[in-house]
């Protein structure tokens, strides 16, 4: 998982942020766009559509993988434990790969979390509600 996350670690980052900043221009283009016609709505839906399905498709398997590896490290670290004396060598080991931290990253910036996926989708509301009392 370490090496997975040293090579796409940065390319989900700038993924994710570049299909963010997407995901609020169609939702501000959409909310406070007086003057569409016709044929921008569908556009700008399936825009916004499309955005929201990446994010989710990246964060939501991320999230999932990192809180499966907190709850497989915490059981392997209950088993450590139990395991005979003489297997000393591979309790050793096991202990070694324990101490070690893997998770998914945004960059080494954060972890990949069920909160960040609120919080992402928060800001993005915040930012919106800003942007359009300023406009106004």
């Amino acid at each position: 998982m370490r090496e997975f996350d040293e090579l796409f670690s940065f390319t989900a980052l700038g993924t994710v942020v570049t299909i963010m900043i997407g995901l609020f221009w169609a939702s501000y283009k959409f909310a406070f766009n007086l003057n569409m016609n016709g044929e921008s709505i569908p556009l700008l839906s399936c825009s916004g559509v499309f955005c929201l399905s990446v994010v989710l498709f990246i964060m939501v398997p991320a999230s999932s993988t990192n809180e499966i590896a907190k709850k497989t490290k915490s059981v392997l670290r209950s088993l450590s434990d139990d395991m005979p004396s003489p297997d000393k060598e591979k309790k050793f080991e096991l202990k070694r790969c324990l101490m070690q931290d893997n998770n998914l990253t945004l960059w080494d910036i954060y972890v990949l979390n069920r909160s960040l996926i609120v919080a992402s989708f928060g800001a993005l509301l915040t930012y919106g509600i800003l942007i359009a009392t300023l406009g106004k």
